[in-house]
């Protein structure tokens, strides 16, 4: 290791562990290439174009979530998170694939999202795109990404809350679905 970069290891060790936690994942997010949602999630593209028509007609959105959401909103200085209605539903087939697992497991998620959402509002640019306007954000220890686009200042369209193994329509796959997905 050189010189230079064990200082700065050295420095990072030395931060709080939330500033630590939130420096490893932005240099987490650095390293990913921008391709790699495209190969893996190419029919997913157009299915975002339709989400985020219907989103720009307001057709489709559902209002901000009244928990933890709106405290990153409030935390965030942002006014709104508005999901796409089946951004909404992908999110609570998650939530139920995991309580089905352990509700501690559910919780975790459902924090890690939430904490996501917070990072999103405060740095809505600092996300690996996707493409010209929209971005994506990796939910840390869960294989789960969360499609969105900053409208404009104060408002963020949560497009997607999409399994990384999944296809439009799939829900949350568990990890029986995937196994029989993939044989198909």
């Amino acid at each position: 290791m050189k010189k230079r970069t064990k200082e700065i290891l050295d420095e990072a060790l030395a931060l709080p562990e939330p500033e630590r936690s939130e420096l490893v994942e932005l240099i987490a997010v650095s390293l990913e290439e921008g391709i790699y949602w495209r190969e893996l999630h190419s029919d997913w593209i157009s299915e975002l174009d339709r989400r985020q028509r219907e989103m720009e007609a307001s057709a489709a959105a559902v209002p901000s979530r009244k928990d933890s959401g709106d405290t990153a909103q409030k935390k965030a200085g942002r006014e709104h998170f508005r999901f796409h209605r089946e951004a909404e539903g992908e999110r609570r087939q998650a939530l139920t694939r995991y309580q089905e697992i352990d509700t501690k497991v559910e919780q975790r998620f459902e924090e890690a999202l939430d904490h996501g959402l917070q990072l999103i509002a405060e740095r809505p640019q600092a996300w690996p795109a996707v493409d010209a306007h929209r971005r994506r954000y990796r939910i840390p220890r869960f294989p789960y990404w969360v499609v969105y686009t900053a409208a404009d200042e104060r408002m963020i369209h949560i497009l997607a809350v999409a399994h990384m193994a999944g296809r439009p329509g799939d829900g949350a796959l568990s990890f029986s679905d995937r196994t029989e997905t993939r044989q198909a």
